[in-house]
């Protein structure tokens, strides 16, 4: 999906930041739509997924929406999306649905 966004005229990719556990690293992706670049007033909203870690359907619905939207960019006309696949990823990465330590 970043290299969608890195390729799009609508999507956009970075991160919230990033924070050790142990040894591991974690992020939290994001995404934002916007159809133009125009200034303008605009629906704002956020989709956030994979908030217990157990649960990764948010995560997978998120990525098919992206996709149909940068193949389909007039159905986003009117709003500014932040959408967030993984909010929980120390969770998502173990398979459980609270972040671990």
């Amino acid at each position: 999906m970043f290299l969608l966004a890195g390729q799009s005229n609508y999507l956009r990719a970075d991160s919230l930041g990033f924070w050790k556990v142990g040894d591991d690293r974690h992020w939290i992706p994001r995404f934002h739509f916007q159809r133009t670049a125009v200034d303008k007033p605009r629906i704002r909203l956020a989709i956030f997924g994979v908030v217990h870690g157990d649960e990764a359907v948010g995560l997978h619905a998120i990525l098919a929406l992206l996709r149909h939207l940068e193949e389909n960019p007039d159905l986003g006309e009117g709003y500014e999306l932040f959408l967030y696949p993984v909010c929980n990823p120390g969770g998502f990465l173990a398979g459980t649905r609270m972040s671990p330590g």
